[in-house]
């Protein structure tokens, strides 16, 4: 992207952002940024200049409410709240709002049949186990069911070729509704259980990196970001410290990462 298509796009999803923060606001239901989001509000006061995405976290009972909530509330003329249910194409354990009537997409993603736009991503956080055997073998059945989807989806992916062959095996003998089902019930199984750890497993990070203190986030502080504010983790030094190191130092040039888009169409925006 060039200056001004970033900008562009920083505008749009900072317009999608408000529309979250305003259904939340309204509901009483926790969100937090997370991420690079979340750097970008503590390093940039906003976005990173070379994002371009958003990353909103909310544990899972908050999530589940503004997905029942959102999908009435939402202008279904500006936006479609993706999710597992309501889009059979989709591949992903996690939210994404998109603009209608915009194009957004990754060379990852381009072969998939699912509706892909300008979005963010908004995802829920579940207990993780606290027993090392157990978190083992919990990452082992999430790493398998959510490639397996992946691959049946036909999205592109970035594990080794054993694990893709073992996904790619599972993908044929289920169908994309089974390996959803079985995915997410994966994903919910220690939501009852009182553990240490939450994790966004639908996160691109490995699991042990997603997997945060539950007490970072339990509690949200205000941060500016552009012209407005949003709730961050109160403990967001132990945060970005865990995902990013000496966060406040940029990395050099050659390591900003981007997404890998091959498509961008802002439509009538």
């Amino acid at each position: 992207m060039d200056p001004i298509q970033s900008q562009k796009l920083h505008a749009l999803q900072l317009m999608m952002m408000k529309e979250v923060k305003r259904i939340c606001q309204s509901h009483n239901i926790r969100y937090f940024l997370i991420a690079g989001t979340l750097l970008g509000a503590v390093r940039h006061k906003g976005f990173i200049p070379w994002d371009d995405d958003v990353d909103i976290g909310l544990f899972r009972p908050d999530y589940d409410r503004f997905l029942a909530i959102a999908a009435k509330e939402l202008d279904p003329q500006l936006y479609f709240l993706q999710t597992l249910a309501n889009d059979p194409g989709y591949g992903h354990p996690f939210a994404k709002l998109l603009l209608n009537g915009t194009r957004c997409v990754g060379s990852y993603s381009s072969r998939a049949s699912a509706r892909q736009g300008i979005y963010l991503d908004i995802f829920p956080f579940d207990n993780v186990p606290d027993d090392p055997k157990q978190a083992r073998n919990h990452k082992r059945q999430i790493i398998l069911f959510r490639q397996a989807l992946l691959i049946k989806q036909r999205y592109g992916t970035k594990r080794s070729l054993h694990i893709n062959i073992v996904c790619g095996g599972l993908a044929r003998l289920c169908p994309s509704e089974k390996l959803v089902r079985m995915l997410e019930n994966e994903m919910r199984r220690y939501n009852n259980a009182l553990t240490i750890k939450a994790a966004a497993l639908g996160g691109s990070y490995v699991y042990e990196k997603e997997s945060i203190q539950t007490v970072w986030a339990e509690q949200t502080t205000m941060l500016p970001f552009e012209d407005t504010e949003f709730p961050v983790p109160v403990a967001y030094p132990e945060y970005l410290s865990h995902f990013y190191g000496n966060y406040m130092t940029p990395p050099p040039p050659e390591k900003r990462n981007r997404h890998d888009f091959i498509e961008l169409d802002f439509g009538k925006h």
